[in-house]
């Protein structure tokens, strides 16, 4: 089956190979928030400010959390933990088979973006123009890092390093001990796509209409490719191609290494 949620506020869960509805999860608000799946359980977020656990099997509600806001952060499961930000600013981490509050972190502006564990860390941003750094076991900075500009992209954590996008225009590489800067890519537009990493180089769309390949250890630009809308979306590399959207209505299949380098 494949999970996903809908403006209409309904969840859904759909047969892969026939397209078919098995079971349906209405909610209060739209669901912009991406599903995650673990233990049988199906956990995602709605505009109605609730974090929803159900069984990935038949669609009932196991549990629900009280956000006090819209949660468009998409949550991640961590052994016991599952953990999420909101619209008001706070970053919560919750058990995972009951629900209850474990701690919560407040941040000084919207947290939609999606958080990453590793190595008892949680990486998360903010519109607050920053990145955390938060103890896994109870919510404390460890170090916060301040952009110029609002921090939507979910960070990807690989080998040390630690990288996201910023609104204001900078794809960044960070150490993950102390937050310290490594290097800084500066591209025409802002960058709400979250980076992912092949084979050395780190891959991101961006607002100014381009899809983006870095050298992961430099920075430098390896190539850029130009759509014809802004690029929000996320790359998926498969087998050495490049996948994304655009808001040009388009979905692009690109060599993940075009010179065949």
């Amino acid at each position: 089956m494949v999970f996903f949620g809908s403006e209409d506020q309904i969840f859904y869960a759909v047969y892969t190979r026939t397209g078919r509805i098995v079971w349906t999860c209405p909610t209060g608000g739209k669901i912009r928030s991406s599903p995650q799946q673990e233990y049988d359980h199906i956990f995602f977020g709605s505009d109605d400010h609730q974090l929803y656990a159900v069984s990935a099997k038949s669609g009932q509600e196991l549990w629900r959390f009280d956000g006090e806001a819209p949660i468009r952060s998409s949550p991640v499961v961590s052994d016991e933990w599952i953990i999420f930000g909101t619209d008001d600013g706070e970053v919560y981490a919750l058990d995972v088979q009951s629900g209850e509050l474990r701690w919560k972190c407040q941040t000084d502006g919207a947290v939609q973006s999606s958080p990453t564990v590793a190595e008892g860390i949680v990486y998360i941003g903010s519109e607050d123009l920053s990145l955390y750094a938060l103890d896994l076991t109870n919510g404390w900075a460890i170090w916060r890092y301040r952009t110029k500009g609002s921090v939507i992209s979910s960070p990807l954590v690989v080998e040390g390093v630690v990288y996201f996008g910023s609104n204001d225009h900078h794809l960044y590489a960070l150490d993950t001990r102390r937050g310290g800067l490594i290097w800084k890519h500066a591209t025409e537009g802002a960058i709400v796509s979250s980076p992912k990493l092949a084979e050395g180089a780190i891959y991101f769309g961006c607002a100014d209409e381009h899809l983006y390949s870095l050298d992961a250890k430099t920075g430098d630009l390896r190539w850029q490719f130009r759509t014809g809308g802004a690029i929000t979306s996320s790359p998926t590399i498969t087998k050495g191609v490049v996948f994304i959207g655009s808001t040009d209505q388009t979905v692009y299949a690109l060599p993940a290494n075009p010179s065949g380098s």
